[in-house]
């Protein structure tokens, strides 16, 4: 999944798509196993500098924290939760860092095994 942190959140339009794609019976429950050993990486980004993200931050919690409800959802429907690709700064970013960033998306895309987060991870 790729999105835009949105007031701390994933936009709307991806929280109702969750809603109506990760239903009872295909993707959780006894019979819900469509995405079963899956691996789920979430790509974000936020508007704001990294160090606006954490204890000493304006937003009080990490980027990680504010993704718990990824993980946690990744769990409910049996998917391996990768770490998370993260770019921060997206408000003042330039092309050149965007290009880099891009790289380095890529490059995360075609490694053949992902580093996982455990459930405390």
């Amino acid at each position: 999944l790729q999105y835009p942190m949105y007031w701390l959140s994933c936009p709307p339009l991806l929280k109702k798509w969750l809603d109506d794609v990760l239903t009872f019976g295909w993707a959780y429950g006894s019979t819900g196993t469509a995405l079963h050993g899956k691996e789920l990486l979430v790509a974000v980004s936020v508007g704001g500098a990294g160090s606006a993200y954490g204890r000493e931050g304006a937003h009080i919690y990490t980027i990680h924290e504010f993704l718990r409800p990824m993980q946690g959802t990744s769990r409910v429907i049996g998917t391996k939760y990768a770490v998370p690709f993260l770019s921060v700064g997206a408000l003042e970013i330039t092309d050149e860092a965007i290009a880099r960033r891009a790289q380095d998306y890529a490059a995360v895309l075609q490694t053949p095994e992902l580093p996982m987060l455990d459930i405390f991870g």
